[in-house]
């Protein structure tokens, strides 16, 4: 799928679907772009009960679905499933990457759009697929890079996998979301101005591109190529007059 009026029709034909036929509707999964045209359209879609979700709360790449119980009926989980995939033997395993596995996945012939997030934990990949391609990558994904690999289905993320978050406290000038962003990822003012410029940085799944947004408590912020955090708020001045802040970074 692509972003901007096309995905933005996309998503109308899909709310207005589901409405029309009471049955849910999906899109496969959306990058943040995509996502960002979504959250521009709630209000013209909210004729229809609309959720995304990634398979786990702190997935990025998304599905968003159109209906619920009230509409069509009856629930319908969304269609994602989680595959495990990991060397046969370990000790004689290459060292495997994000992109490695993705490389793997595409490799069979699989559009990007039908896999999310890839989590990376000691050498095993735990992906997030659309439900109707995940017995084909069982049973054909056979080698990541020269490394044999085992593919199974997992009903949830092992803990140690899961995202976690660690909290730094920054001194900022204030709680522009440029300034923010330069101190964290240690950039100049002027490289963090670039990356808001060029439609890279995310607020609450909502493409920013104003470099003066002051961020609230609770924000999450995507920095595409740097990371993800959480702006967790003000904390003081320093002697200075700087300000102290709060964020929770995704590690």
């Amino acid at each position: 799928m692509s972003g901007g009026i096309d995905f933005g029709r996309r998503l109308m034909e899909l709310a207005e679907r589901a409405e029309k036929t009471c049955a849910y509707t999906y899109t496969d999964f959306c990058n943040m772009q995509e996502l960002s045209v979504y959250a521009g359209m709630k209000r013209e879609l909210n004729f229809v009960a609309n959720e995304d979700f990634g398979g786990a709360e702190e997935c990025e790449r998304r599905m968003i679905r159109f209906g619920d119980r009230e509409l069509c009926g009856y629930e319908e989980p969304f269609p994602i499933s989680l595959l495990e995939i990991k060397p046969v033997q370990e000790k004689f395993a290459d060292a495997l990457s994000h992109r490695d596995f993705l490389g793997a996945l595409l490799g069979l012939g699989l559009q990007r759009e039908k896999t999310g997030d890839i989590l990376i934990k000691d050498n095993r990949a735990y992906a997030f697929v659309h439900r109707d391609i995940a017995d084909y990558i069982a049973d054909n994904l056979e080698y990541v890079k020269h490394t044999h690999v085992k593919v199974s289905v997992c009903e949830t993320i092992p803990e140690d996998v899961k995202p976690s978050r660690e909290r730094q406290r920054l001194i900022v000038s204030s709680n522009r979301l440029d300034a923010v962003i330069a101190k964290l990822y240690r950039l100049s003012r002027e490289q963090a101005v670039k990356l808001i410029s060029q439609s890279s940085v995310y607020i609450n799944g909502a493409e920013c591109i104003s470099t003066s947004k002051t961020l609230k408590e609770g924000d999450v912020v995507s920095v595409r190529g740097h990371g993800k955090f959480v702006f967790a708020g003000e904390a003081g001045q320093s002697k200075k007059e700087r300000l102290y802040v709060d964020v929770e970074v995704y590690v």
